[in-house]
């Protein structure tokens, strides 16, 4: 009986010593892989940025918008052989003062978002950035200080966009200019606080296109 303990207290400590290599393999291969990535993220010719951007969008049959907000442009690393660049953004629309039909006067304002991805055509150098990126933009349009029309219209837009960029030692300067095809509903909707809902509005997609300037700085 005493040796059957023995033999048993044995195997146990052998498989608890056999799992500890195998998790020490996966954690040294784990470890391995992430420098790797780091490595390569590190060493790679895009620009990495934070940035301020500036950016108008025209749409067809109302009123160009303006927005401030946050660009954040990157290289991302999916497999060893396979690096993409992304940009993610959030803007925030300028309040401004819109006639509609020539009667009622409010103030529009609101906010949109794009995340893209895509190549860069000057991939061989630190210094210049041009990417063609695909994806989507989404946002919403907001009426207000007026009682006929507190109405909103959001919108999503698969969208394709050109995106330049110029570094200048830790300092970025860019652009992009862009066109989302809005293929979201077009019905302007009232607001929670809309009091008087008999107003209507034309129908209004926003499909267009969007130029943007940036500025910023590199984190790599």
């Amino acid at each position: 009986m005493k040796k059957l303990l023995y033999l048993l207290l044995i195997q146990i400590l052998c498989s608890a010593f056999g799992l500890g290599q195998v998790y020490d393999t996966t954690k040294i291969e784990s470890d391995s892989t992430f420098l790797y990535k780091k490595s390569f993220q590190k060493n790679t010719k895009y620009i990495n940025s934070h940035n301020i951007s500036f950016k108008q969008k025209e749409l067809l049959g109302f009123y160009d918008i303006q927005s401030i907000g946050y660009n954040y442009g990157s290289s991302f690393v999916i497999t060893r052989h396979l690096l993409y660049y992304g940009s993610l953004s959030f803007n925030q629309i300028l309040s401004q003062k819109i006639n509609i039909n020539d009667t009622l006067i409010t103030n529009l304002t609101g906010y949109n978002s794009d995340f893209l991805m895509g190549i860069d055509i000057f991939n061989k150098t630190k210094a210049i950035d041009l990417a063609i990126l695909l994806g989507f933009e989404f946002g919403r349009l907001r009426l207000y200080n007026n009682p006929l029309l507190r109405k909103k219209n959001g919108y999503f837009a698969p969208k394709i966009e050109l995106q330049p960029k110029v570094k200048l030692k830790r300092l970025v300067i860019g652009g992009s200019f862009g066109y989302g095809y809005d293929i979201s509903n077009p019905n302007w909707k009232d607001t929670w606080f809309s009091k008087d809902k008999s107003y209507t509005l034309d129908k209004l997609r926003q499909s267009g296109f969007s130029y943007q300037f940036f500025i910023g700085w590199s984190f790599s």
